[in-house]
């Protein structure tokens, strides 16, 4: 006759072994890795929520996120890409990497450059590569700020807009983990964009720009993407809105103090 924890071991026994059954059989096998590269607050959420509804499509976000400001930097790219993965079952991956220095690429992250990240993600099964970029650096800029006043970085459709008002620290803007003006920001994001389309101009990639393709409609950049992907057409349904549509003069509220920082720069057509 069994004893009590003989059956408290026999039960435990059958749990594991049915646990690992449902793993391997939710196993998602991946034929395809896209890596999109942004910077953050350019439409990349909205983008890939939007993707996820096709069959053929996994979103897996961004996997490096987790890592960010961390001691120890990232010493196996594979890993933390596959084990960050879903449950859904898509033979087409798609994971976003913020290519700025200050966010996944610096020393307290991946600690490599654009070059290595790419030559890193061509090892992958299939590699494909695309490129969101928002050209409107000050509304990136004003995006993040009110996204972290507020603790909310995403609106759902059904939300109700409420303006949020936020000061503009020019002198010492926040990104990831430095605090800079915001011409060097503007400045180190311009050169990033550089040398990362660059670094791609002799691989198959997707350009994409949050003001051409995602911000009248994501479903734009969706299409693309599919088409980029050689996959059939869905319909998709647009399941997040701009967090912030008003003008800037109705959310910056040193707005005059911002004009006069950008004056005169190449940036200053940024403030529409």
């Amino acid at each position: 006759m069994q004893t009590t924890n003989q059956l408290i071991k026999k039960k435990l026994g059958l749990y594991k072994l049915k646990r690992n059954l449902i793993v391997k059989s939710n196993k998602v096998v991946v034929n395809q890795n896209i890596v999109m590269f942004h910077t953050g607050r350019c439409g990349s959420t909205v983008l890939g929520k939007t993707l996820n509804q096709h069959p053929k499509i996994t979103w897996d976000g961004e996997p490096f996120e987790p890592y960010m400001n961390k001691d120890k930097f990232i010493d196996n790219f594979k890993s933390v890409i596959v084990n960050s993965r879903t449950r859904k079952v898509a033979p087409n991956s798609i994971i976003a990497i913020k290519h700025l220095d200050q966010l996944h690429l610096g020393s307290h992250c991946l600690n490599m450059t654009k070059a290595e990240v790419i030559e890193k993600a061509q090892q992958l099964k299939g590699p494909k590569f695309i490129l969101l970029e928002r050209k409107n650096y000050l509304r990136r800029a004003v995006s993040a700020e009110v996204a972290r006043t507020k603790k909310q970085w995403h609106s759902k459709k059904q939300d109700h807009y409420k303006t949020s008002k936020i000061k503009l620290d020019v002198e010492n803007f926040k990104t990831g983990h430095t605090f800079q003006p915001l011409i060097s920001l503007f400045n180190s994001m311009e050169e990033s964009y550089k040398i990362l389309k660059n670094e791609l101009a002799s691989i198959d990639y997707l350009d994409l720009t949050y003001e051409d393709d995602i911000s009248e409609s994501p479903l734009k950049a969706t299409n693309k993407v599919i088409k980029f992907l050689n996959l059939g057409q869905f319909d998709a349904k647009v399941t997040l809105k701009k967090t912030n549509p008003k003008p800037l003069s109705e959310i910056i509220t040193n707005y005059n103090e911002v004009c006069n920082y950008f004056k005169g720069t190449k940036y200053e057509w940024m403030l529409e």
